[in-house]
């Protein structure tokens, strides 16, 4: 993980309090980072204001839609007494009640700026979000954030869904024979936005796959579903090692370049149980 010089920015609502404690000034401090990633402008980006106290959902969402990443997050005092921080998720287009990447983000920002303090080589935090008390856990080495992971308790699964082979594969300019109907169906599941998760033949069939605007609002938005979350699994015979793509154009993300909780979603879609596995998450640039 991967952070970029804090930077300010100015608010755009009078108010009183800003943050935790007092502030005097209406300047919002942010950081941005490279998340599932050691190396710069690699990964997914994120920005993270740690201290949002002050800002109303419309001027939190106008802020988001300025950064235009995938995911922008804010941190306030949560009134829960089993939760640590209230966290909230924003994508350009609208706030989600939970996702991957920016838990794992934001908790990194928390703990490489002292907002948790630990003597030990591990501590656990709750977030609280809009799918529920989220855990994750943090660890240290030399006293700085290495390494974080969260458990995710707080979703539906459905595994029946109302959409045919053939219209899932025409919103995403596929033949239905590309997908792999034999071992694997597709499955929706809500963790706060529902999800489509569908098993690809091939990573050649991965890798053409685009949206078909058209196709997309009749078809995947009639049902509700906000990412389609695209995969092949068992790259080249290894158990354990799958490729995917995810796009979620109505969030104001057309093609996601690496996702966190659909990670971990596709383990228990697959049944798959494993101490670990590897995960290489394409995006097409076209």
């Amino acid at each position: 993980m991967k952070t970029g010089q804090k930077k300010w920015l100015t608010a755009y609502k009078k108010g009183e309090s800003m943050c935790f404690e007092k502030l005097k000034n209406r300047e919002y401090e942010f950081y941005t980072c490279d998340v599932f990633t050691n190396e710069r402008f690699c990964g997914n980006q994120l920005a993270v204001l740690p201290c949002a106290e002050g800002l109303n959902g419309k001027t939190m969402q106008k802020i988001a839609r300025e950064f235009n990443y995938s995911e922008t997050t804010f941190v306030t005092k949560s009134e829960k007494p089993d939760c640590d921080f209230k966290v909230r998720i924003f994508t350009p287009a609208e706030e989600l009640p939970f996702a991957g990447h920016p838990t794992l983000g934001t908790a990194f920002i928390l703990a490489n700026n002292m907002m948790i303090k630990s003597e030990s080589k591990t501590c656990e935090i709750t977030f609280e979000m809009g799918i529920g008390p989220v855990k994750v856990q943090v660890n240290y080495e030399n006293k700085k954030p290495v390494f974080m992971r969260f458990s995710l308790n707080n979703f539906a699964i459905s595994e029946k869904t109302l959409l045919t082979n053939g219209e899932i594969a025409s919103a995403i300019n596929l033949q239905k024979n590309n997908i792999d109907a034999l071992d694997l169906v597709p499955v929706k599941i809500d963790f706060g936005a529902v999800m489509l998760m569908v098993p690809l033949k091939s990573i050649a069939a991965l890798e053409r796959a685009r949206i078909n605007h058209q196709k997309w609002d009749s078809v995947i938005s009639s049902q509700n579903i906000k990412v389609l979350y695209l995969f092949n699994q068992n790259n080249k015979g290894k158990r354990g090692e799958y490729s995917s793509r995810m796009f979620a154009p109505e969030l104001g993300v057309y093609e996601d370049p690496a996702t966190g909780a659909q990670r971990q979603l596709w383990l228990w879609f697959s049944r798959i149980m494993m101490p670990q596995y590897a995960s290489k998450q394409m995006v097409i640039l076209s």
